[in-house]
């Protein structure tokens, strides 16, 4: 193989290389699409009035009154959530959200008192 040849296979490899890291980089920091949040569940569930009395996750420092499909929720662990965000359908009843919550995954599933950590 000639010198010309080498060295633009090699600029050639170097500039794919280059392509391949930066999309890579994105696909790590791109942000996650709007419909896809993730929600910090603490240990406790606390008493909250939404119709009535009952009691209510805290997710992200706030009340959260919503039921999240799909997660059984377990008193004494904190939980990192990834949660799709949809919409209610039509006709959506006055005493309920107009958004519902499924699970996608449970990131991480720590013990409160312990810092043990279940799930990863």
């Amino acid at each position: 193989m000639s010198p010309k040849n080498k060295t633009a296979l090699i600029i050639l490899i170097l500039m794919s290389l280059s392509v391949f890291i930066t999309e890579l980089h994105h696909q790590r920091t791109r942000p996650a699409p709007p419909n896809i949040m993730e929600l910090f569940v603490g240990p406790k569930k606390i008493d909250c009035v939404g119709v009535a009395p009952q009691k209510c996750l805290v997710a992200n420092n706030k009340t959260w009154y919503d039921p999240i499909e799909g997660f059984e929720y377990e008193e004494g662990y904190t939980y990192l959530l990834k949660v799709k965000k949809g919409l209610r359908k039509e006709p959506i009843p006055a005493d309920v959200s107009k958004y519902t919550y499924t699970l996608k995954k449970i990131i991480s599933k720590i013990e409160f008192a312990t810092g043990i950590q279940c799930v990863q």
